[in-house]
């Protein structure tokens, strides 16, 4: 009962508030009792790169996507991971569970990694960590597999919006800037100067047979 309201409050606070990911990080530390926990997706130039974190300040900390450590493996294998001791494995790269429990203030023991999978296929990972001794780790899997699928709703619905944003202010044949950007700079431009008392220029261009342009 307990672990089903969790995931009730887990799904409606990423689908709910504005920055899926973080929301996602802060579920996945309350629902399973995790110290930290971070968000990886992959860069498109080789590398997994951290894209939200709760209990530690991890944006932007990088590793390989084909390297040896424990996140790349479960993002390739989309296959989650439950390390309950992460001393003396192997498979949990050293170097990277030091700078984690170093950015936490606190050494991380354990750990679990769950895929973000949508369309068949690893889209990120969700990794919990654990700098207390945690019984019953695997019970936690559940309900973080849960979390992790509704991660993959509401990122695609946040990149679908930020795509829709991005369209919005663009020219579909230039990418060029129209006229809803032009009322959005101008009016940015004009409270900085405000703030800055500085003075402000702007240079006004009138392209001649544009349309041709446009057309070819």
């Amino acid at each position: 009962a307990a672990q089903l309201a969790a995931i009730d409050a887990a799904t409606r606070a990423v689908l709910r508030e504005p920055d899926a990911r973080a929301a996602v990080c802060r579920t996945a530390c309350s629902v399973s009792g995790g110290s930290v926990a971070f968000l990886v997706e992959p860069d498109g130039h080789g590398d997994l790169v951290v894209t939200a974190s709760s209990g530690a300040d991890l944006l932007g900390m990088r590793m390989p996507q084909a390297g040896p450590t424990m996140t790349a493996r479960v993002f390739a294998e989309a296959r989650p991971r439950v390390v309950e001791m992460i001393a003396g494995r192997e498979d949990v790269d050293a170097q990277i569970t030091a700078q984690l429990s170093r950015m936490c203030g606190r050494d991380v023991t354990a750990a679990i990694w769950t895929p973000v999978i949508a369309e068949g296929r690893s889209r990120a990972v969700l990794a919990v960590g654990y700098s207390h001794p945690e019984e019953r780790l695997a019970d936690h899997v559940t309900v973080l597999g849960i979390l992790a699928t509704e991660t993959a709703v509401a990122l695609e619905r946040q990149n679908l919006l930020l795509r829709l944003e991005a369209e919005a202010v663009r020219d579909g044949l230039t990418g060029a800037g129209n006229r809803r950007a032009w009322d959005t700079a101008l009016t940015e431009a004009i409270r900085q100067a405000g703030r800055s008392k500085m003075p402000l220029s702007a240079v006004i261009l009138d392209l001649d047979r544009f349309k041709a342009f446009n057309d070819t």
